[in-house]
């Protein structure tokens, strides 16, 4: 039993806190969230923006029995920026989160920042990706003949706004599970495999319950869930994860008017005409459902992982001093 303990101790670093265990971290961040989703919602209802769209309405909006403004009350773009926007709360309780435990406030100096001060070409890197992977699956759909479009319209302040509401929701996800429940699990945890394990399925069963999911999905959400951990241990590019989740979800639904795990636009510059399941497209769960995504994903994920081996990157660790500082209390 002692052997088993101290290997046990031997995986964990000095003076780690028992609400960093993983399970304990996981459920902490998931009543977070919760608790930022109903912030959130208050401040909606309070600024008066059309309130979230159950499945009953959202069936009949698709199906041409009701239109956007009849439903809600409010144009097409204003009505779906507020989903996104629903996410504000996120924003307020994590940095809250963050800064009132004292041992958690050096998780606030990492908010879309890099160690090496090239932020700005980390987020440059994120957008690429996160457009460049879906660019990729809607016209290899196109060629393949899986997927048909029309051009709908483009009007840029709708877009602009809805460009920041998705910002908003991707950017509170990345706080959530690449900031404050990665660095919860690598201020316990020695092996940065833990922190990006761990963070990646947190992320994934997040998912889980979204219209349409399959074992495919799933498998799509993990490895992008682990390329963004990778981003965050080996580059510290918290900027980049969230442009890549912002410009992954803006691509998707308002772009392309594609389904965003399982979420369909109900504004966008081009429109769905005709869609089968094909290589780089899933009808219901849209490209995040497809072999080809998960293929594109993993590949950058390995030429991250490669990279940074070739340069002799070191997983970046916040909390290396204050490990070294328990080090030297206990020697004293």
């Amino acid at each position: 039993m002692s052997q088993l303990a101290e290997r046990y101790r031997s995986f964990l670093r000095p003076g780690c806190k028992a609400t960093d265990m993983f399970l304990l971290a996981c459920v902490i961040t998931f009543l977070l969230i919760m608790a930022g989703s109903l912030i959130g919602s208050f401040i909606l209802n309070l600024l008066g923006m059309p309130s979230s769209i159950d499945a009953g309405v959202m069936d009949q909006i698709v199906s041409g029995e009701l239109t956007v403004e009849e439903a809600t009350g409010a144009p097409a773009y204003l009505t779906w920026a507020s989903q996104y926007l629903s996410f504000i709360g996120i924003w307020i309780v994590f940095p809250l989160a963050m800064l009132i435990p004292p041992a958690n406030r050096r998780m606030l100096k990492k908010l879309l920042f890099v160690r090496d001060g090239r932020t700005l070409a980390w987020v440059g890197i994120g957008a690429l990706v996160g457009f460049g992977v879906n660019a990729i699956c809607v016209v290899g759909s196109i060629l393949l003949g899986d997927l048909a479009l029309h051009f709908e319209r483009f009007e840029i302040g709708p877009l602009l706004l809805l460009l920041f509401a998705v910002f908003i929701q991707s950017g509170a996800e990345e706080i959530a599970s690449r900031l404050f429940l990665y660095q919860k699990l690598a201020r316990r945890y020695r092996s940065p495999a833990i922190a990006i394990t761990v963070s990646a399925v947190f992320f994934a069963a997040a998912h889980a319950l979204n219209p349409g999911i399959t074992p495919l999905a799933v498998a799509q959400l993990l490895v992008i869930g682990v390329l963004l951990a990778v981003l965050v241990c080996y580059y510290d590019a918290l900027g980049a994860c969230v442009a890549l989740h912002t410009l992954w979800n803006f691509t998707q639904n308002i772009i392309f008017g594609l389904p965003n795990s399982g979420a369909v636009s109900l504004y966008s510059i081009f429109k769905v005409d005709a869609a089968s399941n094909g290589f780089f497209f899933d009808p219901v769960f849209g490209v995040e459902g497809s072999i080809g995504s998960v293929l594109l994903l993993t590949l950058v994920c390995i030429g991250l992982v490669a990279y940074a081996k070739k340069r002799n990157l070191q997983p970046y660790d916040l909390w290396a001093d204050t490990e070294n500082g328990q080090h030297a209390q206990q020697q004293m």
